[in-house]
C-alpha cells in the first residue's frame, strides 16, 4: 500500500509572512502619521506663541501711549481756560511727545476722540479708541475713557 503524504503547504508559510509584513507596514504608517501630526502641532504652537507675543508687545506700546496721554492731559487740564484751549493744547502736544504711533483725532463740542492702530501680524492689528471729555465732566482718576481696545483683521491690500 501506498501511504498518502500531504505535500507541505506553502500557503501556510506565505500567510504568516504576509501578515508580519502587513503589521510592520501598518506600524510604520501610523508612526509616520503620528510624527507628522506632532510636527504640525508644534509648528502651530510656535506660530500662536509668536502671535501672542506680538499682540502683547503692541498692547504694551498702547499702554505707554496711554501713560503719555494721561500725563499730557493732566498738565493741560489745569492750565486751560476753556474746553477748546484744552483740546488744542492736547493735540499740539501729541505731535511732539508721542513717537512711532500715528494718532488720529476728531474733535466734537464736549469731547475729543483719539484713535490709533498698531499691526502685530500680516493680517491683524490692535485698534484703540479713547474719548477725552471736557474737564468739567471729569469724575474719574483718568482724563480719558477707553471706547475700544480690539483686534481687527484686515487684508494686506488694505494697508
Amino acid at each position: 500500500m501506498k501511504s498518502k503524504k500531504d505535500p507541505i503547504s506553502f500557503l501556510n508559510m506565505g500567510t504568516s509572512s504576509l501578515l508580519v509584513i502587513f503589521l510592520v507596514l501598518s506600524i510604520a504608517i501610523f508612526a509616520t502619521l503620528a510624527l507628522s501630526s506632532a510636527k504640525n502641532d508644534i509648528d502651530f504652537s510656535r506660530q500662536l506663541s509668536q502671535q501672542k507675543q506680538a499682540y502683547y508687545e503692541v498692547c504694551n506700546q498702547s499702554e505707554v501711549v496711554l501713560a503719555h496721554l494721561d500725563a499730557i492731559l493732566a498738565k493741560h487740564a489745569s492750565n486751560s481756560q476753556n474746553v477748546q484751549e484744552y483740546f488744542d493744547k492736547t493735540l499740539s502736544s501729541l505731535d511732539n511727545e508721542i513717537e512711532n504711533v500715528t494718532i488720529e483725532s476728531q474733535v466734537a463740542e464736549d469731547h475729543l476722540t483719539l484713535s490709533w492702530q498698531l499691526p502685530f501680524s500680516e493680517t491683524r492689528m490692535l485698534s484703540v479708541v479713547i474719548e477725552i471729555p471736557s474737564t468739567a465732566n471729569m469724575d474719574t482718576d483718568h482724563y480719558y475713557q477707553i471706547i475700544a481696545w480690539q483686534t481687527v483683521t484686515f487684508d494686506e491690500s488694505e494697508r
